[in-house]
């Protein structure tokens, strides 16, 4: 099978992220549940008062979240799956707003590969690409901690029955 020790490899990586995400938030729950803490609220952490530690543990959540749709979107881009799609390949068009109720509406789809391209820099963006760059950044800065959890989890549940469907675990 192309690809099979690559994609087992990038999976362990991928579940091993995911479970570590897992763990802070199963740690952190109750701030989480009462709280609608956004990816921006870390990032203007003064502003909402986040203690040092519960944010440092926050963003490190994030980031193994974003490990975790890295390996993910190498694996569809070996194999495709068919879970989630690379929203740069669809051809979207329009201004910033309309591209990022595009994004809104797909995002149980695109959200890894927004996850992945999320580090990449603003200085990589063309031009004719930064409305959807931005629509990305406003996007995934609006949406809360724990429904990039759910929605990850979610997709990573569907990994793991399209990889043993397909006989990439044993």
């Amino acid at each position: 099978m192309k690809y099979a020790r690559e994609v087992r490899q990038l999976w362990d990586v991928a579940d091993r992220y995911f479970k570590e995400a897992e763990k802070l938030r199963n740690k952190h729950s109750r701030y989480l549940d009462h709280n609608s803490c956004k990816i921006r609220d870390l990032e203007r952490s003064y502003e909402k008062k986040i203690p040092g530690q519960l944010k440092r543990e926050l963003n490190f959540l994030g980031a193994h979240l974003s490990s975790a749709a890295i390996r993910l979107c190498t694996i569809s881009d070996r194999c495709p799956t068919g879970i989630i799609r690379d929203y740069k390949k669809d051809d979207l068009r329009g201004s910033q707003s309309d591209l990022a109720k595009i994004l809104k509406k797909n995002i149980n789809k695109y959200l890894p590969y927004m996850l992945r391209d999320n580090v990449a820099h603003i200085e990589r963006a063309k031009p004719k690409e930064r409305p959807l760059w931005e629509a990305r950044q406003d996007v995934i800065e609006d949406l809360q901690i724990i429904g990039i959890f759910s929605f990850m989890k979610s997709i990573i549940d569907d990994f793991r029955n399209w990889l043993s469907e397909g006989g990439f675990l044993r």
